[in-house]
């Protein structure tokens, strides 16, 4: 079977009868009713291979223009409600312009977007012998297969009455051409162009190369089916605020964010415009950064140890170099950690207790373009009078762009996060010489986002980690859960389609945050066997993964 190139298409068909002439029967009545019964009932493209043999005279338009408006003005006024694009053959008299039934957006200019015109490639791809050139319609013009040298070259194949297919050629043939690229365009993008958005880019994406570069001939050019569907230059992420920004500069780092709601975050889907604002449907996951490289075992710049009242800058904030701050802080600060940057420490005892340490810092990862990337303060409340070695601490951690270190950047722009943090650690020592240390803490987070970007914010986020160590006879017991999002969401504004004409509707859309909670446990003993310590230890996932890790070392002591 032989069938067309857009198969999903729904094909009507209104037939002009002849008379016993052999000519066509045309009036104004019948083209108008034909029109206006095709467009009311969806379609979309209008095919049309019938004219008059008298050319398009560029010297005569406002006589010609009279002459069509005076028989079709019907026809004419349907054409004009713009919902469908007639293509129209450029007749087959090889005169130096189109037929002047298909030149009506030369005598018509209201209706420029909704007519082309299109003219006949032979089967070396040169313009057919018999074919109208394009001439004075050549910016509403294509060329298309459909020509033949002689007519036992014809490369269309058509079905025949009473069965069966045949060769044929002409601007009949090519004409049907550009209608199913259109009607590919239309499957493609669907009521995003309007009728005028599709012509402008059908001609725009034209192959007008080499020997089509002559206008005169082959008007924009000949048809390229895959240029009409794929992106046309650069493309651009439309934002609520207004204004497109490029893909290559809009990002997320994941920072602490947890992976899982970030898996969840790529499978969102946006448009693109391209540069004829033709949309194109693209995953979010193509924006989100992987994690920055572990940078934990860089070296502090070398200058005197903190004390109380000094500040201090390091390259990489280590745990070991920030014995000032409250330990809740440490989860939170995680993220740049893992960077080399910078940070100041200043401690100073509350002067109202001595129980009360108060400190504030402050930072930024080498990247960083303002001053300070993070600044906060943690408290530690230590009652001396207690027999148990118990502490509280808490603060805030301000950062000015970005959320726990993940930061957004060009349409995903990310505006200041907050998180305030409390916790508590004690240790204690129990009958059987069993000793054991606790810690929890517990974070509530909040980003403000951008009102004119697509991050709008995250709100309600609740994290929670715990750590407890047990002591005896030389074994070591640590269960630990690292830090886990209880619940919360990411608030996003996304562009979802566009619509015909210009503008785009936005979706809003909240991702929940979604983890797995996982804990894990080390176990560790060392026997002393004189000059040598044989040390044991091993690793477990808790999550119903298959981690599990064995060690076995030998510490061997030497004199002084």
């Amino acid at each position: 079977a032989i069938h067309g190139v857009a198969f999903n298409a729904d094909i009507a068909m209104w037939s002009l009868h002849m008379n016993s002439l052999g000519n066509l029967t045309v009036n104004n009545a019948i083209l108008a009713n034909a029109v206006n019964g095709l467009q009311n009932a969806g379609a979309r493209i209008i095919n049309q291979s019938w004219g008059y043999k008298t050319l398009l005279a560029p010297d005569l338009i406002a006589t010609q223009q009279a002459f069509l408006l005076g028989q079709y003005p019907d026809m004419i006024a349907e054409m004009r409600r713009g919902a469908a694009v007639h293509v129209w053959a450029a007749g087959n008299e090889a005169g130096e312009h189109v037929a002047v039934t298909s030149a009506l957006p030369t005598l018509f200019p209201e209706l420029t977007g909704l007519k082309l015109a299109v003219v006949a490639l032979d089967e070396d791809g040169n313009i057919a012998t018999t074919s109208n050139r394009c001439g004075a319609m050549a910016e509403n013009c294509l060329a298309a297969p459909g020509g033949a040298s002689v007519a036992s070259a014809a490369n269309t194949i058509v079905p025949v009455a009473g069965g069966g297919y045949g060769y044929a050629h002409g601007t009949s043939f090519s004409a049907p051409y550009i209608s199913g690229v259109l009607a590919l365009m239309m499957e493609a993008f669907g009521t995003q162009l309007s009728s005028t958005e599709y012509t402008a880019r059908l001609l725009a994406t034209a192959d007008n190369a080499g020997k089509y570069a002559n206008p005169e001939i082959y008007g924009r050019g000949v048809v390229n089916v895959q240029a009409a569907l794929s992106p046309a230059g650069p493309l651009n992420i439309p934002i609520p605020g207004g204004g497109l920004i490029a893909p290559s500069s809009s990002f997320v780092s994941s920072g602490m964010l947890p992976e899982d709601m970030l898996e969840q975050l790529e499978n969102e889907d946006i448009i693109v415009l391209d540069s004829l604002d033709t949309p194109y449907k693209v995953p979010l996951a193509a924006f989100i950064a992987p994690a920055r490289t572990d940078m934990t075992q860089l070296v502090p710049v070398k200058q005197p140890e903190p004390t109380g009242t000094s500040a201090q800058s390091w390259t990489g904030i280590p745990t070991a170099q920030t014995p000032l701050l409250a330990p809740a802080a440490s989860p939170y600060l995680q993220p740049y950690r893992t960077q080399s940057g910078f940070m100041n420490i200043r401690r100073a005892p509350l002067s109202l207790t001595s129980d009360i340490i108060v400190t504030h810092f402050a930072g930024r990862d080498e990247d960083a373009e303002m001053p300070s990337q993070f600044v906060g303060f943690s408290a530690q409340y230590a009652p001396q009078r207690w027999r148990r070695n118990m502490r509280f601490h808490g603060g805030v951690l301000i950062e000015t762009d970005g959320l726990l270190g993940s930061v957004g950047r060009g349409a995903l722009e990310t505006g200041a996060g907050h998180t305030t943090f409390l916790g508590l650690t004690g240790a204690a020592e129990l009958s059987g010489g069993v000793r054991f240390g606790y810690r929890a803490d517990v974070g509530f987070s909040a980003l403000t986002g951008k009102s004119s970007g697509l991050v709008q914010g995250a709100q309600d986020l609740v994290s929670t980690r715990f750590e407890i160590d047990f002591l005896w006879a030389g074994w070591q017991v640590r269960l630990r859960q690292p830090l886990y999002f209880e619940h919360g969401s990411l608030d996003l504004r996304l562009p979802s389609r566009r619509v015909a004409d210009g503008g785009v509707v936005f979706r809003d859309e909240t991702v929940a945050l979604s983890q797995t909670r996982t804990a894990n446990m080390h176990v560790e003993k060392d026997y002393d066997l004189g000059p040598v310590t044989l040390r044991l230890r091993g690793d477990a996932g808790l999550n119903g993964a298959r981690d599990r890790r064995v060690g076995l070392g030998l510490l061997w002591s030497f004199g002084d």
